[in-house]
């Protein structure tokens, strides 16, 4: 699922810069927000994080949930493992791999945090089948995203196309990547979350 990284957006790879510009952009409230909403987390909850990046959630989530965290970026996991230790898994290996290791199933919650918006339609699908296979019956998959959408403020629609991410997509094609996997899909739109204008896309999906 990995993609090359050039010019300007190749600092933002790096994980101190990343976490730098998500605090800049947001400070805590929209992780709170993010976990009080749509998380949901409840004590002894497994949850499975793909493409975890430096696993910065885990500021906001308690200790009482089993965390595993996967991503292609060796930094990152390292990054994950030196701040966070024991409080998680990490995992640096491709869905594909994953998908086939018997430890990594049974989880009530799979997210994808800014994920899809890296994946190309074949990636995403691959992210989703990884999902359905990793959760139990009635676990649910999340997703959020940058989005774009009809009469968003101008300054969104430009940052979301800086973006490192070359496959933003609107509302109807995120739903539709998932509709193949899972029998049910909420979406939500919000555009303030952020101290600037911007468009997020959170999905949560169930069998």
């Amino acid at each position: 699922m990995s993609q090359r990284i050039t010019g300007w957006r190749l600092p933002l790879s790096l994980p101190g810069v990343y976490t730098f510009f998500q605090n800049l952009l947001g400070g805590p409230q929209p992780w709170r927000d993010l976990v009080k909403i749509h998380i949901r987390p409840e004590k002894g909850m497994h949850i499975l994080d793909i493409g975890c990046g430096p696993a910065a959630i885990l500021d906001y989530l308690p200790e009482s949930v089993h965390y595993v965290g996967v991503d292609l970026s060796q930094e990152y996991i390292n990054a994950a493992r030196k701040q966070y230790g024991p409080r998680g898994e990490f995992h640096c290996m491709p869905a594909e791999s994953f998908q086939k290791n018997g430890n990594l199933s049974g989880f009530d919650l799979v997210m994808g945090l800014g994920l899809l918006h890296h994946l190309d339609d074949t990636q995403a699908m691959h992210f989703f089948s990884a999902a359905t296979n990793a959760l139990r019956s009635h676990g649910r998959c999340l997703t959020v995203d940058p989005c774009m959408v009809d009469g968003q403020h101008p300054l969104a629609r430009f940052l979301i196309r800086m973006d490192r991410g070359q496959n933003v997509r609107t509302a109807e094609a995120y739903l539709s990547l998932a509709k193949p996997f899972f029998n049910s899909a909420v979406q939500n739109i919000y555009h303030d979350w952020l101290r600037v204008p911007y468009t997020h896309h959170i999905m949560e999906c169930r069998h």
